[in-house]
């Protein structure tokens, strides 16, 4: 994956396990084809399509 930087922000232990959940859950549908999960749209400035 080309210019793909993942570095996650925060302290709290709550916050990082759910980013950690978050990567993997996308990993494995990345793999499978399917469409992740948090997309951002970076001329909006936020995420458009939220976990299902």
């Amino acid at each position: 994956m080309d210019n793909v930087v993942i570095m996650p922000a925060g302290v709290s232990p709550v916050i990082q396990v759910r980013r950690m959940d978050l990567m993997v859950e996308n990993g494995r549908r990345f793999r499978a084809g399917e469409s992740q999960m948090n997309v951002g749209d970076k001329k909006a400035g936020y995420v458009v399509a939220q976990n299902e």
